[in-house]
């Protein structure tokens, strides 16, 4: 018979591996993710500072424009607004060959059409 998971040979060896082999794979890749994460972090951080100096100029530009050519502003208002993006996935009716429409009653007696996925050996309730 097999040894199970929870003997103790089991887990010593599991153990061994996980600070001998798994331990230094799993520190070099916690080490470049975190340069990248700073190299990241300083990309933004020049951005951020080329958007507060372009704002600054911008600001004085528009200040002498302004006086200059009466009351018309420069900035345009539809640039400023940060564009709407649906995150909601449009339904085209089709049913999935691992779902079903069940009809459940409500609590107010009527019924209502769910959607219910179905269980698959190979890919679970996916």
């Amino acid at each position: 018979m097999a040894k199970s998971a929870r003997s103790k040979s089991k887990i010593r060896n599991r153990n061994a591996l996980r600070e001998t082999v798994f331990g230094p794979h799993e520190q070099a890749r916690i080490q470049r993710l975190a340069e990248k994460q700073k190299a990241a972090a300083e990309a933004d951080a020049k951005v951020m500072a080329n958007d507060v100096t372009m704002n600054e100029n911008t600001t004085a530009g528009t200040s002498s424009s302004k006086d200059a050519a009466g009351d018309v502003d420069m900035v345009d208002s539809d640039s400023e607004k940060p564009q709407k993006v649906s995150r909601s996935k449009k339904r085209s009716g089709k049913i999935a060959k691992n779902q079903r429409i069940v009809k459940v009653r409500c609590s107010n007696g009527q019924f209502k059409k769910k959607r219910i996925l179905r269980w698959t050996k190979s890919t679970g309730f996916n």
